[in-house]
């Protein structure tokens, strides 16, 4: 992970931790960061929310991961 752009902005770490899992299932590496002080102030989340960041060479196909086409649903 040589060039991480920010894929993703969230209100929660709970959410942010949600999307670098479901990433990591199909073979994309994370990396997620906030500041709540480690963990002093975990209201500071809120305010400065949940990055989740990943290597520029695969912000398109964590895209299409993330937000599947209606056609592909079905």
């Amino acid at each position: 992970m040589e060039h991480l752009v920010v894929l993703g902005t969230y209100s929660s770490r709970i959410d942010a931790e949600m999307v670098c899992e479901h990433l990591k299932s199909h073979g994309i590496n994370t990396l997620l960061k906030s500041d709540h002080c480690g963990g002093m102030y975990p209201q500071f989340t809120t305010m400065f929310r949940v990055k989740v960041y990943v290597d520029q060479d695969d912000v398109d196909v964590a895209m299409d991961i993330l937000n599947p086409d209606e056609e592909e649903l079905g």
